[in-house]
């Protein structure tokens, strides 16, 4: 008797099992290389386009969150607008060379953010030099018309110390990120949100 019922216990969990839906792994994981794929190409186009950056994509590995899978505890909403796409080098980094970089896509594709982190030495900008650079950076780029009623809001370092991000308002968007090596004095990145930096 007590073999039968070790033997139930067993078999019970396997007719359960076999009578609920399951997860296709296979399925998710052709699904999320295929849309590591398409965000890999998307985010390297756009390195290119916005940062006149050039990526050899083979010297990366790739990684991509997908918008509800980081959820803020406190508000328990997602922290991202959009999927994120990230390459990180696979080989030991030479000066001014590319470290990593993101790109951030929402609905329909539309491009939420993009950044390259550099790797360089921390350096010095002034507030006018870094906001001028943004400007100019979000005008050349379209991210915001002239008649948008660009406002700026503040120069703040980031946790990199080579990094400032510089804060705008519009009458179209409530943020607008851009990120400014100060070393480089030039602009490695942007953000169409208030979207927490690195």
């Amino acid at each position: 008797m007590k073999i039968f019922k070790k033997l139930l216990f067993l078999i019970i969990p396997i007719f359960l099992l076999v009578g609920c839906d399951s997860i296709d792994i296979n399925k998710f994981s052709d699904d999320y290389s295929k849309d590591t794929d398409k965000l890999k190409n998307k985010t390297i186009s756009a390195l290119s386009d916005y940062l006149n950056t050039e990526i050899d994509e083979k010297k990366f590995s790739y990684n991509l969150d997908y918008k509800d899978a980081l959820i803020e505890a406190e508000t328990n909403k997602p922290i991202y607008k959009g999927d994120r796409l990230s390459g990180t080098l696979k080989e030991k980094v030479k000066d001014l060379g590319i470290i990593s970089f993101v790109g951030e896509f929402g609905d329909k594709d539309t491009l939420l953010k993009l950044f390259k982190l550099v790797y360089t030495p921390d350096g010095s900008i002034s507030e006018t030099e870094a906001k001028n650079l943004a400007e100019k950076f979000i005008y050349e780029k379209n991210l915001e018309t002239k008649d948008g009623e660009l406002v700026f809001l503040s120069k703040e370092a980031s946790k990199d110390k080579s990094i400032d991000v510089v804060k705008f308002k519009s009458k179209n968007l409530d943020i607008i990120k851009v990120y400014v090596n100060n070393y480089l004095k030039e602009v490695v990145g942007f953000s169409l949100y208030d979207t927490p930096d690195f």
